[in-house]
């Protein structure tokens, strides 16, 4: 348990459970002030009968109330808190999780101790609610907790409704300790309806009417994970759809359960290894020669756990992988999504962009991220980075880019990692999203009417439109990002 407040702060503790971080609140008989400890040591005067304080304000005690908080009268010993009603909405899952704690403890009863006793008696001696009381420092104890209880003929006001007055010689803990006020209960029910009542409904990619017949999407990565969940969906709309995979045999798979699956036999496999510059100029050769439109692009495949290599072409692996192969099919694709316009650029990144570095020397290792993550996170950086330009130089083509983080997904990403970290992301796994569940948001920026006309923005998990990190909006690094990743493809020769 976290330590006490400080010695001398406040003597009379009622043992009433504290909310989240705070410690128990006591109540000054003086002006019914509710005072928290906070994990400092610090008082809080938190409301009381007079009003709210503003923030941050110094509060000048009474000689009685200083007295009862053992302080000295007129001293700045605490700071009012102002709590606004919005803040309140914070605090209801801490209020709910306060009545979870208290109810799970099955309503144990707390006893004072009698006599004098020595610090260490008085901890062999301790009770289960005395955890939650700290006791005085002084190394002698008349009880646990009674100085308040000994006024106004043995009653505390924070006494819980249905506990027995301090004279029986126990206090039991009848209900949980928040509720000891309505006030808390009332607002925290009140808060949790209209939490629910406002909620954000998540769009469900099932009652999203667009049908794509007579259009061609393509999909990176498709053959597993959310690429393939996508394309499931993309097919389900009667597209012609792309699986742009790596592996023969595991496209194959994907593009036959697909087809079975939603019943269209336009779904075709190309292969495509982003991590080769030539790979990613064959299938766009491809895609150009036999293709008559493209309507929707995927940017889907990605990779993590790698160690640090060079590709032939002088490149490192995972930022070929993440970043400069889907840039560079992009530019090829690009005449051909203007002449199929209105047609949209979709790139999956990650929330994890925020913790990334869009270093151009990355691209070739003439510097190295210090781990596996930061690589990781600097390719998604980048990808957000890529999309912004690119939505800029789109203008008035009918072509829109957006990026988007899926969330945290279950899938075979973590592959090249080692067992143990494989083993526990097995074990976090029921509790993240599913590659369906992950999806979503990819399949929203693809086809929902909502995104139409919408371009070099950024996607939350739940297909809110949200701010990506400071870094992915400096529109100088995206234009030099973008012009050292044109020199490195080939594309400005």
């Amino acid at each position: 348990m976290p330590p006490g407040p400080a010695a001398g702060c406040c003597p009379e503790q009622c043992c009433i459970s504290g909310l989240g971080n705070f410690y128990p609140a006591p109540m000054c008989s003086a002006c019914c002030h509710w005072v928290l400890h906070t994990a400092d040591g610090l008082c809080v005067l938190l409301m009381g009968t007079t009003g709210m304080a503003p923030a941050g304000a110094a509060v000048k005690l009474c000689a009685h109330c200083a007295a009862t908080l053992g302080s000295t009268a007129g001293q700045d010993c605490c700071r009012a808190v102002w709590w606004p009603w919005q803040h309140l909405a914070a605090a209801v899952p801490q209020l709910w999780s306060s009545l979870w704690l208290q109810w799970s403890r099955k309503h144990r009863r707390w006893m004072p101790l009698e006599g004098n006793t020595t610090g260490a008696d008085r901890r062999s001696r301790r009770g289960p609610w005395e955890e939650l009381c700290p006791h005085p420092q002084d190394g002698t104890s008349s009880g646990v907790c009674t100085a308040g209880m000994e006024r106004a003929g043995g009653t505390h006001p924070l006494q819980p409704w249905g506990a027995s007055p301090a004279g029986s010689g126990h206090m039991a803990m009848e209900l949980p300790s928040f509720c000891s006020h309505p006030l808390w209960f009332v607002l925290a029910l009140l808060l949790g309806m209209l939490l629910w009542a406002t909620r954000r409904r998540a769009w469900d990619p099932r009652k999203c009417p667009t049908d794509l017949t007579g259009k061609t999407v393509i999909v990176t990565g498709a053959n597993s994970g959310i690429g393939k969940c996508v394309a499931m969906d993309l097919a389900r709309r009667n597209a012609r759809t792309i699986l742009a995979c790596r592996s023969r045999e595991r496209g194959q798979a994907a593009a036959e359960e697909i087809r079975a699956a939603t019943g269209n036999p336009n779904v075709v496999l190309r292969l495509l290894d982003s991590s080769s510059l030539a790979s990613v100029r064959a299938f766009a050769r491809e895609v150009l020669r036999e293709e008559k439109r493209l309507d929707v692009l995927v940017n889907n495949a990605g990779v993590t756990g790698l160690p640090f290599a060079l590709t032939p072409e002088g490149l490192e692996r995972t930022f070929a992988t993440n970043y400069l192969g889907p840039f560079l099919l992009t530019n090829l694709l690009l005449d051909l999504m203007k002449a199929s316009a209105p047609a949209r650029i979709v790139t999956v990144s990650s929330f994890r962009h925020s913790a990334g570095t869009a270093d151009c020397r990355f691209l070739t290792g003439r510097a190295r991220p210090d781990s596996f993550d930061h690589i990781y996170n600097s390719t998604k950086l980048m990808n957000v980075l890529h999309t912004a330009e690119m939505a800029q130089r789109l203008q008035g083509t009918g072509v829109t880019a957006n990026s988007l983080n899926p969330g945290v997904v279950s899938t075979g990403i973590m592959r090249n990692f080692s067992l143990a970290v494989r083993g526990l992301f097995f074990l976090i796994s029921p509790f993240i999203k599913s590659a369906e569940q992950g999806a979503v948001s990819t399949i929203y920026c693809a086809v929902s009417e909502e995104v139409s006309g919408i371009s070099g923005k950024y996607f939350d998990s739940d297909c809110s439109l949200t701010l990506p990190s400071a870094a992915a909006r400096d529109a100088g690094l995206a234009r030099k990002l973008w012009e050292e990743s044109e020199r490195l493809t080939g594309l400005s020769s």
